[in-house]
This record gives C-alpha cells, sequence and structure tokens, in this order.
C-alpha cells in the first residue's frame, strides 16, 4: 500500500455555532487540496480528561489571543506554541480521515508539482474546494475523529448584480474573466496551501498569456469602485483601480435559499453572477498594509505617507468620489514606499471617522486627520524602536550566555574525558 501523502495546513479558525450546551470552534484544515471543517466543543469529550484539558489549553489561546504580546500559558509556553502544538495534534489526529477523503495531492495544491513546472494553479481549484463537516470527538481517553459528511449538494453562495451596475460594467468596459483563465501566483509554491490567494495572474494585455499580477479581492463595494473608473483620474492617483471581474457563468442558473433551505429564484432584477473583483495590485497581504509598514517607517517616510494620503483623498473629492471608510488598514504601501487608498465606497470604523459623517467627503477628512496624527506620533514610533532594540540586546545577552555554557560544558568534558585516561 503506497504511503499516503498528507499536506495539510490550518487555513483558517473562527468561533462556530452554539451546540445548545457550550461554545463550539471550528479549525479548517486543507488537505491536499480539500477543506476540512473541524468543530470542536467540550462537550463532545467524554471520559478523556488528557484530551479535554488540551483543547481547554487551546481554546484559551484563542480567547486570549490580542495584537501585541501574547500572554504565556502555565507551562511557560506562549500562546502561539501552545496553538502552533494543538494544530499538529489535531492534524495527526484527522489522518485516518484525510487519507479517506483527500487520498491523493490535487496537481494546483502540490508544491513539488508547482515547483517543477507540471502543474499551474488555477482560480477555479481555490473557489468552492470540496468541503467536508467534520467534528472532534473523544471517548475514554481516546481521540475519535468524524467526518460527518461532504457538502455534496451544495451550491456556492454567488453575487447578484443589479442591472444598473451590470450595464455600467460593459459600459466602462470591464473585461470579465472565467475563473480557468486566472492563474493564482504565490510568492513560493509552498505557498499553495493557503486559503484563498489574493494576487493573481491575469490576461490584461491580450497576450494569450495570464501575465498581469491582480489582487484579487471578494466581491463588495463594486459601486465606489465603478465611480473611480468614471471620473478617469490620472495614473498619479494612487488609489486602487478595478481591472477586472471574477465571472461565474456556470452558475447563472444558480438559486437562492431561504431559511428553510427550499431553493427559490433570484429577482429578476439581480443578474450576475459574479464572484470577484480583479483590482491593482500593490503589495501581498498584511505585510503591505500602512498598520504594518509604518513600525519601520522613519519620520520622514511616515511624513510623506501622510502628505500622500491626503493628496489622493483631494483628487477624488475634485472627481466628486468618497474614499468612504477612512483609516490606516485601507492604505497599502508599494514596493516603492509609496501610500495607495483601497477599500472605497463606504462604511466607517469607530474612532476614525464618527458614524453621522460616513460616507461624506468631510468624514474623509476627519479620517485623514487622524491618520496624519497617528503617522506623527513621534512618541509611539520611539517606543517601539526602543522595545525592539532592548529585545535584541537580551536575545543576544542568551545567546552568550547559551554559548559560554556550551563551551564549560565542552571544557568540562574533555577534563573528564582526560581523568578516564590516566591510570590508576
Amino acid at each position: 500500500m503506497a504511503k499516503h501523502r498528507c499536506l495539510a495546513k490550518v487555513v483558517y479558525e473562527a468561533p462556530g455555532a452554539g451546540d445548545g450546551e457550550g461554545e463550539m470552534y471550528q479549525t479548517t484544515v486543507r488537505c491536499n487540496g480539500r477543506l476540512f471543517n473541524i468543530n470542536m466543543a467540550t462537550t463532545f469529550i467524554h471520559d478523556s480528561p488528557a484530551i479535554l484539558a488540551r483543547l481547554q489549553r487551546f481554546l484559551l489561546t484563542q480567547g486570549e489571543f490580542v495584537y501585541g504580546e501574547e500572554p504565556a500559558t502555565e507551562d511557560g509556553s506562549s500562546a502561539e506554541e501552545e496553538r502552533n502544538s494543538f494544530h499538529q495534534w489535531l492534524i495527526a489526529t484527522f489522518r485516518p480521515v484525510f487519507r479517506a477523503y483527500a487520498p491523493d495531492v490535487l496537481p494546483s495544491f502540490d508544491p513539488d508539482a508547482i515547483r517543477s513546472g507540471t502543474a499551474r494553479p488555477v482560480l477555479t481549484e481555490y473557489m468552492f474546494p470540496q468541503v467536508f463537516e467534520c467534528r472532534l470527538e473523544a471517548q475514554r481517553g481516546k481521540a475519535r475523529p468524524r467526518c460527518i459528511g461532504k457538502q455534496a449538494d451544495w451550491i456556492p453562495s454567488v453575487n447578484r448584480i443589479p442591472a444598473d451596475l451590470l450595464a455600467d460594467l460593459d459600459r466602462l468596459h470591464v473585461p470579465r474573466y472565467a475563473r480557468s483563465e486566472i492563474a493564482v501566483a504565490f510568492e513560493t509554491p509552498d505557498d499553495a496551501m493557503r486559503e484563498m490567494p489574493n494576487r493573481v495572474l491575469v490576461d490584461l494585455n491580450h497576450s494569450g498569456h495570464p501575465d498581469t499580477a491582480c489582487h484579487l479581492k471578494l466581491f463588495r463595494r463594486l459601486r465606489g469602485h465603478l465611480r473611480v473608473l468614471e471620473a478617469q483620474l490620472g495614473a498619479h492617483v494612487r488609489v486602487i483601480r478595478l481591472v477586472g471581474i471574477v465571472w461565474l457563468d456556470e452558475y447563472a442558473d444558480a438559486a437562492d435559499f431561504d431559511k428553510d433551505g427550499n431553493a427559490v429564484p433570484y429577482p429578476e432584477y439581480l443578474l450576475g453572477p459574479v464572484g470577484g473583483l480583479l483590482l491593482t495590485y500593490v503589495s501581498d497581504g498584511w505585510d503591505g498594509l500602512l498598520t504594518s509598514r509604518v513600525w519601520s517607517g522613519t519620520p520622514t517616510m511616515r511624513r510623506r505617507w501622510a502628505d500622500q494620503v491626503r493628496e489622493t483623498v483631494t483628487s477624488l473629492h475634485k472627481a466628486g468620489v468618497v474614499w468612504g471608510d477612512a483609516k490606516p488598514d485601507n492604505v497599502m504601501v508599494d514596493g516603492s514606499d509609496n501610500a495607495w487608498l483601497i477599500d472605497l465606497g463606504g462604511g466607517f470604523t469607530e474612532g476614525w471617522v464618527d458614524k453621522e459623517k460616513a460616507g461624506t467627503k468631510e468624514g474623509d477628512l476627519q479620517g485623514v486627520a487622524k491618520i496624519e496624527e497617528y503617522l506623527m506620533d513621534d512618541a509611539r514610533f520611539e517606543m517601539s524602536s526602543e522595545d525592539e532594540q532592548e529585545a535584541e540586546h537580551e536575545d543576544k545577552r542568551e545567546e552568550s550566555e547559551d554559548e559560554a555554557e556550551s563551551q564549560k560544558s565542552g571544557q568540562e568534558e574533555r577534563s573528564l574525558s582526560k581523568r578516564r585516561k590516566v591510570k590508576p
């Protein structure tokens, strides 16, 4: 019997629905290209104190997780170490389930196949994959992984758009791309295990090959992006543009469902279906967000970002476009250290824009002023720099102590060895 390859990785975690007696927690594992939603609750664990304690420690780290320093666990390990240890145990526990329902590695999720060029991932495999519902149970001290079933009859939730928006897309010549025409682009082949790619390649230049990087975003705030296209802003205005949409023609006849799970047709005024937006590519992931880049930015760089944000918002307002949700999390920095506005079209975040000013130019200006205040708070970032330097010095001190201890142990071992060679 051939050995089962198990390319498994935790891709998503979130609280689940209550089970009536206690809180549920769900960890989603991608294994060999399939998704396994593993539901966990203390009420599923019976006569298994060790497994119950392990689960409770894990749930405690999830509940206490906050940005910044994480709390240490009772044994002195960090919350991240506890989570990683639990994930390894969980994946090992569910190996029999993975072997049964994901016996082979799909090519688009195989780093070796991608690295050798025999497979080139496309969006088809990542949107609407096979999903299995599972549950972690335990009885009499033994973990019992269960697969409740495959979502065999599951019809993906697609986005329907009003007829007027569809007409605007056509009028502004926004191209449509099928999932099979969109190549997935990872920094390394090993990133193929991610939950959902956010960097893809499409054939914007009609060259016959997908060679233009775009940012893939789930469908939202289409009107804001259409207003930017309508304004015909110059290339110097650093705001992401809509360059295409993911068109799900194969789900054109898909139905919606009522609260009882019965299929009902979509209203006639809702057309589509759209699976996502293809936007100007700026940077990949969390590392490109202003809230991440700011900690390594110099005062001069932070001043530059603040000026660029204000200049871009001014250009938007002159064109009659509102940013909508002004905050640092909606600013991304590219490889040339330029700040770009993202996430257009509405909403507000408490602490940055007042609720009554949401979606207005006044609200944008309020948010911009607070972003400037945030960026120019030298004391905040100097403190962070001092903390990093202190941590670096502490690491070097511990390394020196470890090296000294190692040398001491080596000397003692050599001395002992010499004594052993001396005849009585």
